[in-house]
């Protein structure tokens, strides 16, 4: 039971120059003058360009496909499912180990789709989300166990995941989505055995990333995402061996996670009730033995 309450929390927790080559051939006064043209009728001129984008990688042809992603997004710059699938498909197809050998090409690859993302959040209508996820691709390859070789190894993968997190913060103080992911990055990953192997250390990360989510549920448009997570980490702990150094142990830490859960509920958040029920199944047995 315990070890499935942690798999259900942790599932719970949301080449080179390639693209100075490409945006010539279909900027300067052509593209312009076309999208003048188009005027209004832009985004569905775009959105055909995607299903162009997905035909061309269908048929194996990714040069032709970035080509048309550049244009459809020449069309419609706000798309951020745009963007978003763009660096998508460089980072987790390209710079796969399956499809490319060369681990200093998955690297650049991999840079190649973060700086699409980068770029996207200078003109997408949803930036901070663009953020979030150039900090997610980074946990990837901290998590990749040097399949994606990165500067300072998972550390540092993990530390500009962070700074991510943070500009998506700064982008859009409301988006909770933002906040979730630097709380969870800093007590799971920053603040994790791997980095920290001082348990004070990850009790105070784990502090840390708990203020984060005060900080966030105060200017959030959804706290409830921010309660669940809350819930879902105090969890963690108190199934950790680390759980016993908070004070009043595993039970006080379940207690708090009720509290966090019954907050998610309150706001029908989608699986709140799942795990307030485990956590007080956790309690009950902590109580019997």
């Amino acid at each position: 039971m315990s070890r499935l309450r942690s798999s259900l929390a942790l599932g719970l927790l949301v080449v080179g120059g390639y693209a100075t080559s490409l945006r010539p051939a279909i900027g300067g006064s052509e593209g312009s003058a076309a999208l003048r043209l188009l005027g209004p009728i832009s985004s569905l001129a775009a959105g055909w360009q995607w299903v162009r984008v997905r035909m061309a990688l269908y048929d194996g042809k990714p040069d032709l496909a970035y080509a048309r992603a550049e244009l459809a997004l020449e069309l419609d710059p706000e798309a951020t499912d745009g963007w978003s699938y763009l660096a998508s498909t460089m980072a987790f197809d390209r710079a796969s180990p399956y499809r490319q050998r060369n681990p200093l090409l998955r690297t650049r690859w991999t840079e190649v789709a973060l700086e699409v993302l980068e770029r996207g959040e200078a003109s997408a209508a949803q930036p901070a989300e663009l953020a979030v996820q150039r900090g997610l691709t980074l946990v990837f390859v901290g998590n990749s166990e040097g399949a994606v070789p990165w500067e300072g190894g998972a550390a540092g993968a993990w530390g500009d995941a962070q700074r991510a997190f943070e500009r998506a913060t700064e982008l859009d103080p409301g988006y909770a989505e933002g906040w979730a992911q630097r709380a969870a990055n800093r007590v799971l990953r920053l603040g994790g055995p791997t980095l920290v192997p001082d348990p004070e250390g990850r009790l105070l990360a784990f502090r840390e990333g708990l203020a984060l989510l005060d900080r966030g549920r105060a200017v959030a448009r959804f706290p409830e995402l921010l309660d669940f997570q809350r819930g879902a980490l105090l969890t963690l702990l108190a199934e950790s061996g680390d759980g016993a150094l908070w004070p009043g142990g595993p039970e006080a830490l379940y207690d708090e996670a009720l509290v966090a859960y019954a907050r998610a509920e309150a706001s029908d958040f989608p699986l709140a009730r799942v795990a307030a029920e485990s956590a007080r199944d956790a309690l009950a047995e902590l109580a019997d033995r």
